[in-house]
This record gives structure tokens, sequence and C-alpha cells, in this order.
């Protein structure tokens, strides 16, 4: 049977860890790839590795979410009504602005 040609390096590693391996030793039962390196992931974690104890925590509960403290303050100053004159002077701005 030919097997599919994996496209990208994560499609190679799934098929891989898919494949099913010969039981091991004392063992009766036969386990993917996948399988096999999460126990051993596990067991390194279980041994002190903290870099494999990150993984299984990442994996299983997931990343922790860093709180943002934020704090947001607004001014906001409101303009005084324009007097006629001022009205009067930005409507002939605004005309000349458009010519």
């Amino acid at each position: 049977m030919a097997r599919m040609r994996a496209e990208t390096v994560g499609e190679a590693l799934r098929a891989v860890g898919a494949e099913r391996l010969p039981a091991a030793e004392g063992r009766r039962v036969r386990v993917t790839g996948r399988e096999a390196l999460a126990r051993r992931l596990w067991e390194a974690a279980l041994g002190g590795d903290l870099a494999a104890s990150r993984l299984v925590l990442e994996y299983t509960e997931g990343k922790p979410v860093q709180p943002i403290a934020a704090r947001v303050t607004a001014h906001i100053e409101l303009m005084p009504p324009l007097t006629e004159e001022e009205a009067a002077r930005a409507r002939a701005e605004l005309a000349e602005w458009g010519n």
C-alpha cells in the first residue's frame, strides 16, 4: 500500500505518531507513537523535569492567562459656544477651503 507524502513536518509527525508501535517489553498492548511520547513526557514530568512539567500542564490545563491591569481616565472639555463673529469667520474659512 502506498503512503501519501506529507506536505508539512506537522503532517508527517501526526502520521508517524498515529502508527501503532510493537508492544513494549512487559506490555501486551500496542500503543501509537503519540501515546508513547505522551507517556514519556508524563514520566519525565513526574521525575522532576521542569520543562516536561510545563508542557504537560500547558497541554492539559492550558497556558495561564496573564492578567492585564489597565486604568483608563478621560478628561473631556467642552468648548464654549462660538460667538456670532467667530462663527462667521469659521464659515468664511470653510468656504475658502472648498474653493
